[in-house]
């Protein structure tokens, strides 16, 4: 039987609890046939390729995941909406790739200190050194890191529960203060900062910062297929547009990108909201059909428990041979993976 593979995992180089050596380890221990390494705004080291090469007990593709946003020509109205765009097969030496790395992490840590200026003006105690820190060994700091900076101080800790009870206290003022008070109560502590003082729709709202991503859908899908990568559009659901299907729709027939995840969502699953992923899923799998797209998906891995997750759920096996599907039909040579040596 053909094993599943998961397209969309991240190691401590982005976001991930793990190193390569031990996310590869864990996706063969789950039986996992192959892994796509896409971290946030960061490609592969030359370094982590020798390791694959060498030492890599299952197949791998080298991948990235870029931070973009719609644009003005897709988004008029809203410009600024994020969209993450999944790059598989790249060379992560191409100048490309690097340039737009080199500026990402330019411009994300530029981006966590008015983060970190703006907490501070809350009256929360950090700085953009411990954000560094908890980012080792990534140049990429980004929110978790800020929010693990956070945690570590029981004065924070104690201020967001001071910003928690206020909310409990004003939920009956509105229904999006009762959501949002719904979701506080059910959320691991990892996650409370985002609720309440740490994005736009928060409690305490975030302003807008102005070194938010600035490369759009299309030139995401550029800097991907320069550097010999296939492109699509990552865990789409997560655009909150009322015509975000529209949108997409105009991405893939304009052929921006070359596909989108169709097969995704397994936390979310996991935490009750099938029916509403396995709807997502239909709708973007008739918008990939329509326009003889390409489809990806997987566990969108941070850690061994949502690989664990991705495996023990029976959609997995809707993974079975997914990259091979697309090469074929993108006529790819799998070149920056180990399934070129399988061709």
């Amino acid at each position: 039987m053909a094993r599943p593979q998961s397209l969309h995992s991240h190691t401590h180089f982005s976001d991930g609890k793990l190193s390569l050596p031990d996310l590869l380890e864990t996706a063969a221990r789950f039986n996992i046939d192959t892994l796509a390494i896409t971290d946030h705004d960061v490609a592969l080291s030359a370094e982590q390729v020798n390791y694959l090469k060498n030492h890599a007990p299952i197949n791998w593709i080298s991948g990235i995941e870029i931070s973009a946003r719609l644009g003005s020509e897709l988004a008029p109205e809203q410009p600024d909406t994020g969209i993450h765009v999944v790059g598989l097969f790249i060379d992560p030496e191409h100048a490309q790739i690097k340039q737009y790395v080199k500026w990402a992490i330019h411009h994300r840590q530029q981006l966590v200190k008015q983060k970190v200026n703006h907490l501070k003006s809350l009256g929360f105690e950090i700085n953009f050194a411990e954000c560094l820190q908890a980012a080792t060994p990534s140049p990429m700091v980004r929110s978790p890191h800020l929010v693990a900076s956070l945690l570590a101080k029981p004065h924070n800790r104690a201020l967001m529960m001071k910003l928690k009870q206020q909310l409990h206290q004003k939920a009956h003022q509105s229904d999006r203060l009762q959501r949002l008070h719904q979701k506080v109560l059910q959320a691991p502590e990892s996650q409370l900062p985002y609720l309440l003082f740490m994005t736009p729709q928060a409690f305490v709202p975030m302003p807008y910062f102005e070194n938010e991503p600035d490369v759009d859908v299309k030139q995401a899908g550029e800097i991907i297929k320069a550097a010999g990568g296939l492109s699509f559009a990552a865990h789409y659901f997560t655009v909150k547009l009322p015509n975000a299907l529209d949108i997409l729709d105009t991405i893939l027939g304009h052929k921006l990108l070359d596909g989108a995840e169709t097969i995704f969502g397994f936390f979310e699953m996991k935490a009750g909201q099938t029916e509403f992923i396995h709807q997502q899923r239909k709708q973007i799998q008739a918008i990939v059909t329509k326009h003889q797209a390409l489809a990806s998906g997987g566990a969108d891995a941070h850690a061994a428990v949502d690989l664990e997750t991705f495996v023990q759920h029976p959609d997995s096996r809707l993974t079975a041979n997914l990259a091979q599907t697309m090469l074929k039909l993108a006529g790819h040579t799998g070149a920056n993976s180990s399934l070129a040596d399988q061709s």
